[in-house]
């Protein structure tokens, strides 16, 4: 199977909707630094809103889970 392409994984997070404001992380700016490796490797720094935001952790859980059921995805790496 082959990895997901980079315009599949950006389509993808655009169903992400941060829980606070209802709008999706792509649209918000949050997603950057997007690579999609051999192997399906998918590794992107996901910008937070505050240090703080009680949301965030949510936020990070829907990603690797949308992420993670991609047809050729493999591990999933978040960074700040």
């Amino acid at each position: 199977m082959s990895k997901p392409s980079r315009e599949m994984v950006m389509e993808t997070l655009a169903k992400v909707d941060d829980p606070d404001l209802g709008i999706d992380i792509v649209s918000l700016g949050r997603v950057a630094d997007l690579e999609v490796a051999e192997g399906g490797e998918i590794r992107l720094r996901l910008l937070t809103r505050s240090p703080l935001d009680p949301t965030e952790h949510t936020v990070r859980q829907a990603v690797e889970s949308a992420l993670a059921a991609l047809p050729g995805a493999g591990p999933v790496t978040l960074s700040q």
